[in-house]
């Protein structure tokens, strides 16, 4: 019958836009069926676990910074080319605008050059591949799994137990106290009311002391509270880091 024979405009099922030559949105239906609204949410249909329960859906915010990521990474994975303007088509924005960290670092490592609207790679062994890609992963995605990995202890009770004795509300010097805990993150406070943020990220390699990057610029009168506050925060950090680190060895 009519209904029998494929259409033109039919299209095979495919999760990922660079393969879809698209920005797509999907929704699956049934158990574990997956579904995604294009740089907006990625998410999953569970099960319910008693039988008259309904069926739910579970996932995650993306960015378009994140959709573009997991294009170019299915993309650059087994070629080394990329249409430029193809990709501004499909994602909606210039590579250079979502990704200039990547860009700027594989061109001075010398693996890419952008001639005519093309950005060309060097040919690379898969696991070099992989690890050139690993530059448009934000640091923040990247110190979140070497934490699991190494099972340090960066959610806000963790942050609690690494921190005794000092509780929130203790000061830290004269100018600023301990104000507030959140997954990976401390919050300082002077006594002006301004804020201090923190990301709590391991080092590079294992067994390296834990790094504090701060999210902001302090002010240059405050500095001097701030460098001390930021040592007796990583000193009572690695301290309390090495029991953890025993106990898994």
């Amino acid at each position: 019958s009519k209904l029998d024979r494929p259409t033109k405009s039919r299209r095979s099922y495919t999760q990922l836009s660079c393969q879809a030559a698209n920005a797509i949105h999907l929704l699956g239906l049934g158990p574990s069926a997956r579904s995604s609204i294009f740089s907006k949410a990625i998410f999953q249909c569970k099960e319910p676990k008693e039988a008259n329960a309904n069926f739910t859906y579970q996932g995650h915010a993306i960015t378009l910074q994140d959709e573009a990521r997991l294009f170019l990474a299915h993309q650059l994975r087994d070629q080394n080319h990329l249409d430029l303007a193809e990709f501004k088509r499909i994602i909606g924005q210039d590579l250079q605008q979502l990704h200039p960290v990547a860009l700027a670092a594989w061109e001075k490592e010398k693996i890419a050059e952008q001639q005519n609207h093309v950005l060309q790679l060097k040919p690379q062994p898969r696991r070099e591949r992989t690890r050139s890609l690993l530059w448009l992963v934000p640091d923040e995605n990247l110190e979140f799994e070497l934490a699991r990995r190494w099972r340090i202890p960066l959610h806000r009770g963790g942050l609690e137990r690494l921190l005794q004795p000092i509780q929130v509300g203790q000061p830290l010097t004269n100018r600023l106290h301990l104000y507030q805990l959140q997954d990976r993150k401390i919050v300082l406070r002077s006594v002006e009311q301004q804020l201090y943020t923190f990301r709590v990220a391991p080092g590079w390699s294992e067994n390296d002391n834990l790094r504090l990057v701060m999210l902001s610029k302090p002010d240059k009168e405050i500095l001097p509270d701030v460098t001390k506050a930021v040592k007796i925060l990583r000193r009572l950090m690695q301290r309390n880091l090495e029991p953890l680190r025993s106990a898994k060895q």
